[in-house]
């Protein structure tokens, strides 16, 4: 997904349209980071919020608080609501403008 998301031009990337839920961009952000957080693996979520931060700084905030809600539901790991819980409302850690 990450190698999809950086072959797109920079124009797509902006997400000029950010209020349209359905637009490829979006979906794939989205959906990168809920498959990373059900690999319970760190480094990948790590990277997948990072990306979702620094792409989507608007939708980041709204899907980490509602993995964090949907964490018991789920049984999720500690470390997959740590991580989770870290990231939100954290600055992206890499650059990608």
């Amino acid at each position: 997904m990450t190698q999809v998301a950086d072959s797109c031009t920079s124009e797509i990337q902006q997400d000029l349209e950010s209020g349209n839920q359905l637009l490829p961009w979006r979906l794939l952000h989205i959906k990168g980071s809920i498959v990373a957080t059900r690999t319970h693996d760190p480094e990948i979520m790590k990277n997948a919020f990072d990306e979702l931060l620094a792409y989507l700084p608007h939708e980041a905030d709204n899907f980490l608080a509602e993995g964090i809600k949907g964490m018991d539901a789920l049984d999720y790991p500690a470390h997959v609501r740590n991580l989770m819980e870290f990231n939100h409302l954290q600055k992206p850690s890499v650059n990608v403008h």
